[in-house]
């Protein structure tokens, strides 16, 4: 904590706060920085970063939109105000005290992530940013059939993966309901859960979008690596919450491709990373990271 603003210099005026009594830089993710100020404002920069795939100013308007849309529910933070101008894209919100979740408080606060779950997958509003979940997987596709070649990082062949893919979704078609759609949060990683008192609060609403909240609980489950058990009661606790009897094989369906998303995820970043698209040296994250995890994701989907 610091009362030095230096920091806040080029950031427009109006996105601050009348008086500043301190600053603190937070830990943010590859897309933005955040500043907390007198110990509740935080302020989120939008960073750019793939804007052929990932443009700054949608996951500037899902975010906002839903802020805007969701602030007096309890999963929420509480929006204070935006701005936009200049390809410059800021929005600030309440601080959340809480703790992030890990595995061990998601077993003691099930029930609560579930009532948060059910309560957002209640909700239909509609953003102009909103987006088909699986175009992402698309993108990557398409940018993953252009490198050269991925052989030379012991990656798969552009036809093996992009084959598995429509295999997955062919089947998905044949059992997934196409008319259960609701707000998605679409990105649920630990870290963007906090657990406050006895409320789970949802932050990062970069990736909220309209879809089946299958989608939802099968990211939540891959990408936070949850056991077998726990899993299953997190699926059993949702159905029961929510009065509905819920396909497994849709649920399988979605965890592939979610761990299809993430794993091209981290192929792209090696091969941009030695293209120098872009570097990530303020996270100290090495390239040698972002290939064994995508070796590791291939290697667990058994695409050869």
């Amino acid at each position: 904590m610091t009362s030095d603003l230096t920091p806040l210099a080029n950031i427009p005026e109006s996105i601050l706060p009348s008086k500043i009594k301190s600053i603190q830089f937070i830990k943010g993710g590859l897309n933005n920085r955040n500043i907390l100020i007198n110990k509740d404002y935080l302020l989120k920069e939008y960073l750019q970063r793939d804007e052929k795939n990932d443009p700054i100013q949608l996951r500037y308007s899902r975010e906002r939109t839903a802020l805007k849309s969701l602030t007096n529910f309890k999963f929420m933070p509480k929006f204070f105000s935006s701005y936009e101008q200049d390809n410059r894209f800021f929005i600030a919100r309440n601080w959340i005290n809480g703790k992030i979740m890990d595995h061990v408080d998601l077993e003691s606060n099930l029930n609560s992530l579930i009532t948060t779950l059910s309560s957002l997958h209640k909700l239909h509003y509609t953003c102009e940013a909103d987006f088909d979940y699986f175009d992402v997987l698309d993108r990557y596709l398409r940018e993953y059939k252009d490198i050269n070649p991925p052989q030379k990082e012991n990656f798969p062949e552009y036809r093996a993966i992009s084959s598995f893919y429509k295999e997955k979704r062919e089947e998905l078609d044949n059992v997934a309901r196409s008319d259960h759609i609701t707000r998605l949060h679409g990105d649920l990683v630990f870290s963007n859960i906090i657990q406050s008192n006895h409320d789970c609060i949802l932050i990062d609403w970069e990736y909220t979008t309209i879809g089946d909240p299958l989608l939802d609980l099968a990211y939540l489950v891959t990408q936070n690596s949850i056991p077998p058990e726990l899993e299953k009661r997190i699926i059993n606790l949702y159905a029961h919450h929510n009065s509905i009897n819920i396909d497994f094989q849709a649920v399988s369906l979605y965890k592939n491709l979610m761990n299809l998303m993430s794993t091209l995820w981290y192929a792209l970043q090696v091969f941009r990373m030695k293209n120098n698209a872009y570097t990530f040296p303020e996270r100290g994250i090495p390239s040698s990271k972002f290939l064994n995890l995508a070796r590791l994701g291939f290697s667990s989907l058994n695409i050869q």
